[in-house]
């Protein structure tokens, strides 16, 4: 049993120290702030993924352990980045990772994919918790994704108030 704690500490720290590497603390400094990313985050990460030193599998790795690499990997495999295949199911498993881990990029983006039911089976209740985690953790685009589903009646009766209320805050 201890070989076998003492293995999963050295992959643990293995992947923290390829997350240090892949992710630099200007571009962990980026990943904070809302100005560097569009409403789509695809340009970002295709920037990310580009630098020479960064390998798809040592993000994924990384994921592990991290929830902006989380995160990453799963943008990249929602978009079909940086040598990733568009694979939304697999995008909503690193998105999961990335909310579990406040890294609320990743709880708007889930909800979106609950939301259209890809990669995942549509799920409107579902969408509106992630949506509420994103928008209680300052992520304005959860708070604005939510509102319309109050506007709409998609996961929860019509709140035109709420709705209207929920827009103001994402602004």
């Amino acid at each position: 049993a201890l070989a076998a704690g003492a293995g999963y500490y050295a992959i643990q720290w293995q992947a923290k120290q390829t997350r240090d590497r892949l992710i630099p603390p200007e571009v962990r400094a980026q990943l904070d702030d809302p100005e560097t990313w569009s409403s789509h985050s695809k340009d970002a990460v295709t920037a990310i993924l580009s630098r020479d030193d960064v390998v798809l599998v040592d993000l994924i790795q990384a994921a592990a352990v991290d929830a902006d690499a989380a995160f990453l990997a799963g943008s990249a495999h929602d978009h079909g980045v940086g040598g990733a295949r568009q694979e939304p199911k697999t995008a909503a498993r690193f998105y999961e990772q990335a909310c579990d881990g406040r890294q609320y990029r990743g709880c708007i983006n889930l909800g979106l994919l609950y939301g259209q039911g890809l990669g995942v089976d549509r799920d409107y209740g579902r969408a509106r918790e992630l949506y509420e985690q994103g928008c209680d953790g300052g992520e304005a685009r959860s708070c604005t994704s939510l509102g319309y589903l109050y506007y709409d009646g998609r996961g929860s009766d019509h709140d035109y108030g709420r709705a209207l209320e929920l827009y103001d805050e994402g602004c």
